[in-house]
């Protein structure tokens, strides 16, 4: 393979992974996962109206299961630290290439 092409290829692999992760990052799946840590069980929502009708000082923590395991590790800090920089450069890219495009329509 000539420079060229491992140059193209290489473009492409890192624009396919920006494109993917900036897809996770705008559909919401992280947010998701956050919103999904802390879940109310049957049991415990049980004790909590049990607690009420006894007129017990009542603690949120004392109810709240943290049932999800995170998986975030240096790789995915570094991936969204990185699609979050290349999303801010390419963003000014397009920006200024529109500004430049509606200059010379304008003259």
């Amino acid at each position: 393979m000539n420079k060229k092409k491992i140059i193209k290829v290489g473009f492409f692999l890192i624009t396919l992974s920006f494109i993917i992760s900036y897809i996770i990052e705008e559909a919401g799946y992280y947010e998701y996962q956050l919103q999904t840590k802390t879940k109310l069980t049957n049991e415990a929502i049980e004790q909590f109206e049990q607690d009420v009708k006894d007129n017990k000082e009542i603690d949120l923590n004392n109810y709240v299961v943290n049932s999800n395991i995170d998986y975030t590790n240096n790789v995915t800090n570094f991936t969204n630290k990185l699609s979050t920089k290349i999303n801010k450069y390419l963003k000014k890219s397009i920006e200024d290439f529109f500004n430049v495009v509606g200059k010379a329509v304008e003259n």
